[in-house]
């Protein structure tokens, strides 16, 4: 899967026939963030556009894919994600990956929405070209994570990784991460405190069974 020479590439002024960018929106979505490594948090279209015949029969056409037929059809979609990864680190909690991208597929292959979503694009969907043009890593601030996509971040750290954060603080507030955001920073001291106080009761109530003994 390669990318052509863009600075060549032609489009067609106006709307796309028949298009909705919600079925474009299909297409960060099934790109696979959804893996082993990472997970995706959030997505946007930024420009979706339709290739005219004329470019797309040179820049993507080969002799042996019936691609060539209706090559008028080729659509680019400009989109960016935001991730992060699936292994927690407790240190940098609200770590995510930010990626610019865009990507060539038929006009075809986006109408059939459930193919992108349900399949992941790469699979049982044809690209026709593809190409990172920025990617960073960073705190949700540094990267502009979505609102809405923070706090589904936020809310999974609460419910899912509370036991990792006690573990790796063991009751020790000086340990909490330096910049973390108010909610997490919230978060972090409570967990420490509910340690804490657990420390200290196991402590008394061996210290009460020893003067039994």
């Amino acid at each position: 899967m390669t990318t052509p020479n863009e600075s060549r590439i032609e489009y067609v002024d106006g709307p796309i026939r028949g298009a909705k960018e919600g079925w474009a929106d299909s297409v960060p979505r099934g790109l696979g963030y959804d893996a082993d490594d990472e997970r995706l948090l959030g997505s946007c279209i930024l420009q979706v556009r339709q290739l005219s015949a004329k470019s797309a029969a040179e820049h993507f056409s080969c002799d042996d894919n019936e691609f060539m037929q209706g090559v008028d059809s080729l659509i680019r979609v400009d989109y960016e994600t935001w991730s992060t990864s699936n292994e927690f680190n407790p240190e940098a909690p609200e770590q995510v990956i930010y990626r610019r991208e865009h990507v060539y597929v038929m006009h075809s292959d986006l109408l059939a929405e459930e193919d992108f979503c349900n399949h992941g694009m790469g699979r049982d969907c044809e690209i026709n070209g593809y190409a990172l043009d920025e990617e960073k890593e960073g705190s949700p601030e540094e990267v502009q994570l979505p609102a809405n996509a923070r706090e589904g971040l936020q809310l999974e750290i609460e419910s899912e990784q509370r036991e990792v954060i006690a573990e790796w603080l063991d009751g020790d507030v000086d340990k909490i991460p330096a910049g973390l955001g108010e909610v997490m920073q919230v978060l972090y001291e409570e967990i420490a405190e509910e340690t804490r106080q657990e420390q200290d009761a196991a402590e008394q109530q061996a210290q009460a069974k020893a003067k039994q003994e």
